[in-house]
């Protein structure tokens, strides 16, 4: 991951603009994940229980891919500017340890008034081109 933190100002956006990110997801992070959430749930840290389920391996929290949402616009779009508002996921398929994922905003809206703008999300693994979340955001500036 780069170090460089993206410093897009309101008067750079425009609509349709998208930005976009590859990661993939570690039982590391899913560890450390439940480890900060509190979240132990069995499905994300047994991956016996998820079997018994019929998943191939333990669940990552959905709350997992919405922090890697967070880095999308705290360190993508805008960046260093970054003021998230409001931020709105829906999982639609569950994401295990070695998915590489695709994380994109595309602006949407832009509001001169109060120097926000609003933006559709989508993750999806890049494996089967499959979309595993979605979502919505309201971005604001702190300059």
């Amino acid at each position: 991951m780069s170090s460089a933190v993206a410093a897009y100002t309101f008067d750079q956006l425009v609509p349709g603009q998208v930005v976009a990110f590859e990661h993939t997801i570690t039982e590391a992070e899913i560890d450390a994940f439940s480890a900060l959430s509190g979240d132990i749930s069995p499905l994300h840290i047994s991956d016996e229980f998820a079997h018994d389920l019929g998943f191939p391996g333990r669940v990552a929290h959905g709350a997992l891919m919405t922090a890697l949402v967070s880095r999308l616009f705290g360190v993508h779009l805008p960046g260093r500017y970054c003021l998230v508002q409001s931020l709105a996921m829906t999982y639609l398929v569950p994401v295990h340890a070695g998915d590489r994922l695709e994380l994109s905003a595309r602006v949407k809206q832009l509001s001169e008034a109060v120097r926000s703008f609003s933006a559709d999300v989508g993750v999806i693994r890049l494996a089967d081109d499959v979309l595993v979340a979605r979502g919505k955001a309201q971005i604001g500036f702190t300059a």
